[in-house]
């Protein structure tokens, strides 16, 4: 029985590898056609860092963000954005009559 469990488990594990895979390589055309794109992105954004931050002050920002407490802020970000966007909303439900009164 035991036997059969750890088998059952390799097979999800390589099931769920293959399926990985599978999305990759499906998915590899569209990567590579917004590369360029991602890059000039990129390169924009890293533009806006420098006009406000120095080399010393970027490089202590990655320092943070390859501490423990940096990498779990980088973790939990999307879940914070998600969440601050549904703050958000709520918000502008409440505010948007009052807006709409005084226009």
């Amino acid at each position: 029985m035991i036997g059969s469990i750890v088998f059952a488990q390799d097979q999800k594990t390589t099931y769920e590898t293959d399926a990985l895979e599978l999305v990759k390589k499906s998915n590899n055309s569209v990567e590579t056609a917004l590369e360029p794109i991602l890059d000039e992105m990129y390169e924009k954004f890293s533009n806006i860092y420098m006009e406000e931050f120095t080399h010393k002050e970027i490089k202590g920002v990655l320092e943070f963000y390859d501490s423990e407490l940096g990498e779990k802020l980088l973790e939990g970000q999307s879940t914070i954005m998600e969440k601050s966007m549904s703050v958000g909303q709520d918000f502008s439900t409440k505010v948007m009559p009052i807006y709409q009164k005084y226009m």
